[in-house]
């Protein structure tokens, strides 16, 4: 049986956290190094999809006062699938739950942004514009959440990433531009 859990706040499941760090630092090659240091209470929320005792999917809610300030928050950062549940090859994002990460994990961390009265969150990808705009969509048809991509790059963490931004209050756009101008690229 599926279930969706928040590794920041439910440590009876660390030891599936554990073995999946292991897998990924013995299989991700370049990328392990994201993972590896990892630590789910670092983050607002940290969701994972787990099933069979297995970690299926992960991704987080992150808020980083000292980078972007109090009321914005990064969501689905660290997004992980195992890759035995990875879609490829696919040219639309069309919906449902086939797609772990926004059906299962975005909902409560959305949801977690909102109980926190964040103003506003993001989601970012490094490259592929396009993909990472049906990624929007499929964001929108999974969690109902609209996020608008925004034209220009930011420079995030020294790396530049095309950016997407869901306002959660009025106040939402001129936190975000108050915030977020001086990392525009």
């Amino acid at each position: 049986m599926m279930q969706v859990i928040d590794l920041s706040k439910q440590f009876e499941y660390l030891d599936l956290w554990y073995e999946s760090i292991d897998y990924i630092c013995k299989t991700a090659g370049d990328l392990r190094d994201n993972y590896s240091n990892l630590d789910p209470i670092e983050f607002e929320c940290f969701t994972a999809v787990v099933e069979d005792n297995t970690i299926l999917c992960f991704s987080a809610l992150q808020v980083s006062p000292d980078d972007w300030g109090t009321q914005i928050g990064r969501c689905s950062t660290r997004m992980w699938i195992h890759p035995d549940y990875r879609l490829t090859g696919m040219k639309k994002f069309v919906g449902g739950d086939k797609f772990l990460n926004t059906t299962h994990c975005l909902p409560i961390q959305i949801e977690k942004a909102k109980s926190l009265r964040l103003d506003c969150i993001f989601v970012s990808r490094e490259d592929n514009p396009l993909g990472f705009s049906e990624y929007v969509n499929l964001i929108k048809i999974n969690t109902g959440t609209e996020f608008t991509m925004l034209s220009e790059k930011y420079n995030l963490f020294g790396v530049e990433q095309y950016v997407a931004v869901s306002m959660l209050t009025t106040n939402g756009l001129t936190e975000w531009n108050k915030s977020m101008e001086k990392f525009k690229v």
